[in-house]
């Protein structure tokens, strides 16, 4: 589904805090790649 096929869309609401756990761990994830990559 497309964000313009939403029902709500354009008033479009979105809860972050459902994504907190997974955006960190992405973070830490491309920390330890980044680290990786400089040690080369």
């Amino acid at each position: 589904m497309y964000n313009w096929q939403h029902k709500n869309w354009p008033e479009f609401k979105f809860d972050s805090s459902s994504l907190d756990n997974e955006l960190m761990k992405f973070i830490l994830k491309a920390g330890e790649l980044k680290g990786i990559i400089s040690a080369l």
